[in-house]
């Protein structure tokens, strides 16, 4: 899925931006430039996409999800 956003002040800044982490599904993350409180563009992607490296090789913890028929 591809989605765009830009940090406005009205919605947080940077800070508003979505976690990577996608709360209500465990072991979905989100990485992109749109995404996370660090940098815009490349910067964010990179920056976003470590942040997913971190938390899977840490397993995170998070029960993993089939997919349905899988």
């Amino acid at each position: 899925t591809v989605s765009e956003g830009l940090p406005r002040a009205a919605n947080g800044g940077l800070s508003g931006r979505p976690a990577v982490a996608v709360p209500h599904v465990g072991g979905l993350f989100r990485v992109g430039d749109w995404v996370g409180a660090e940098g815009m563009l490349a910067d964010a992607s990179l920056a976003s996409a470590e942040v997913v490296e971190h938390a899977l090789l840490k397993g995170s913890a998070v029960p993993r999800r089939r997919a349905v028929g899988a």
